[in-house]
């Protein structure tokens, strides 16, 4: 059974689609787990879900059209100057980035809290705490599990608030490839349940706020 799922009347969104953020450091390391988060949001929710999903370049033109984007990656994505101050500038008029540790590889990780001190210098990337809106505001997540042992583990998701809105989140530990329910041996991250609910919370608060 689909649960309704509204963005606010002011910001009104009939369809969504998602758009994945192209870098140099390996930008789409795994397709096919994208598109079963895209899958999951159509089956889970009433948004009529765009299954197209479009990589887009940091540029004020090519962002515009797109409120949430996700990066992921293995290595340095290495955004110039500009690529910054047009992702900056996308997040501040209302957008919404949120960045994937990709198997959990800790020389991302060193980019990505970079990355978000970059493009916030005046705000902090602080981690999310349990009573945060985000883990309520579709599936009420209260615990997540382990991919490899299934058993609990803690929830580490860092966000950067400007205002009362979140407008970047970054999970550490990845939470998007198991989605597609393969195993890997190597993966850092949550069980595919944890990921699904995670996964489409993001969104939902996206939406929301």
């Amino acid at each position: 059974m689909t649960r309704e799922l509204q963005a606010p009347i002011r910001r009104s969104r009939q369809r969504f689609q998602m758009a994945q953020l192209k870098h140099d450091g390996d930008w789409n390391p795994d397709p096919n787990s994208t598109q079963q988060w895209l899958r999951h949001l159509a089956v889970d929710s009433s948004l009529a879900v765009h299954f197209d999903l479009k990589g887009v370049e940091a540029t004020p033109e090519r962002l515009v059209n797109y409120p949430f984007v996700y990066m992921t990656g293995h290595r340095n994505p290495r955004l110039g100057n500009s690529e910054t101050v047009s992702l900056r500038a996308h997040l501040q008029a209302g957008g919404f980035l949120f960045i994937n540790n990709c198997c959990g590889r800790s020389a991302f990780d060193q980019h990505a809290r970079s990355l978000a001190g970059t493009l916030f210098p005046q705000q902090k990337l602080e981690k999310i705490s349990d009573d945060h809106p985000l883990l309520r505001s579709f599936y009420k997540v209260s615990g997540v599990r382990d991919r490899q042992s299934g058993g609990q583990r803690p929830l580490e998701l860092w966000g950067v608030t400007v205002g009362k809105r979140l407008v970047l989140v970054y999970s550490p530990h990845d939470m998007i490839t198991h989605l597609k329910q393969v195993s890997d041996p190597y993966g850092n991250g949550y069980d595919a349940e944890s990921c699904r609910r995670l996964a489409v919370n993001v969104v939902a608060y996206a939406l929301q706020n």
